[in-house]
């Protein structure tokens, strides 16, 4: 693995700073980061503050933001994923969750699927510039093309954050395997939208199996995990 160089950390980030705030955090999350890790991380903010001035990739702005509110978060996830296998990260954009989970867990399988060309450059730069393998980008509409899966190596996960859910059901059911879960990152409101598409639910036999209220660290933002699977194949 190449380690990401510091020459490439945005001008007006402070290095130190960064370093040692993802470290008070990943440590609050019980997690270890080899200083490789720690590296990939840096380089991958200081990548995303520069092409972030250039488009809209993530409505934060600050380091400290992206740290807590994307980097953090997206690592709340690892306990519910395995420690190996292949993940669908679902309209990726600027790689949340996908990206960070792929750093911090290299023996995972990522595919992240984007329709918006230049996140998918962006996301290409990234995993270039952060030495990445075993993550592929999609660039597709998710429910217009088929994604390509090797039937031989199923996803175990759908992970998904702020992507229309029924969409995302109808695009991933034929793909749902007797290990697979979908898991969605999202507000205090989820119960809202899943009690609207409870006919397609029942439809497609698929219930809620988890909730789990996560309270981020460095944060007061809590928000909810739903993690859904098929009635009738148990894990």
């Amino acid at each position: 693995m190449n380690k990401p160089q510091s020459k490439n950390l945005d001008r007006n980030l402070d290095p130190t700073e960064a370093r040692d705030l993802l470290l008070r955090g990943t440590r609050a999350l019980g997690l270890t980061l080899a200083p490789e890790q720690i590296d990939q991380f840096l380089a991958y903010l200081a990548l995303l503050l520069k092409w972030n001035r250039k488009m809209n990739l993530t409505a934060l702005r600050t380091p400290r933001e992206i740290i807590i509110h994307h980097f953090l978060d997206s690592l709340l996830l690892l306990p519910y994923l395995p420690e190996t296998g292949r993940l669908l990260d679902i309209g990726s954009g600027a790689g949340f969750p996908g990206l960070p989970l792929k750093i911090a867990r290299p023996g995972l399988t990522i595919d992240l699927v984007e329709a918006t060309a230049k996140k998918v450059s962006f996301l290409k730069e990234a995993i270039r510039l952060l030495g990445l393998s075993g993550v592929e980008v999609w660039p597709l509409f998710l429910g217009k093309s088929p994604m390509p899966l090797d039937p031989s190596n199923p996803w175990e996960v759908f992970l998904c954050r702020g992507v229309n859910l029924e969409v995302v059901l109808k695009a991933v059911e034929p793909y749902w395997e007797s290990r697979s879960r979908l898991l969605l990152i999202k507000g205090k409101n989820w119960e809202e939208e899943i009690s609207e598409l409870d006919p397609l639910l029942k439809k497609l036999e698929i219930i809620v199996d988890q909730t789990v209220t996560i309270t981020p660290p460095l944060s007061e933002r809590e928000w909810v995990l739903v993690i859904l699977r098929k009635t009738g194949r148990p894990g």
